[in-house]
């Protein structure tokens, strides 16, 4: 290990520490100055942090399965619920601090829907 994984490991910088040359070598290739290139590479790191932020925080929740709004067929719906829930996908009522509560028939989507919701 050198020098610059020895120091990125210790700054618990892993992105740094896995892929730095290949980031220098996409700098040298579009001789990006020092400042773009330290930019770039800090970009990344965060990039990577908030990505895995977001895989803990749903593996936190413990959803009994992962399921998204792009799964979800609106066509077999009446046109009142799928309106519903894309109203619901807008993430509105969290602004305006209101409740949700979701009830109909088994099977008809309720807990896709709020899995959809919680990723």
């Amino acid at each position: 290990m050198n020098t610059i994984e020895k120091l990125a490991q210790r700054l618990k910088l892993s992105f740094i520490k896995n892929n730095y040359l290949e980031v220098i070598n996409d700098s040298m290739d579009k001789r990006h100055s020092y400042q773009n290139f330290l930019e770039n590479l800090l970009a990344e790191e965060v990039n990577m942090r908030n990505d895995n932020g977001i895989k803990n925080r749903i593996r936190y929740a413990k959803f009994p399965y992962i399921k998204t709004f792009e799964e979800l067929d609106y066509d077999a719906f009446p046109l009142l619920t799928s309106n519903k829930i894309r109203e619901l996908q807008s993430l509105s009522f969290i602004d305006k601090g209101q409740n949700i509560i979701l009830i109909d028939n088994p099977g008809v989507g309720k807990n896709h829907t709020a899995i959809a919701l919680g990723i």
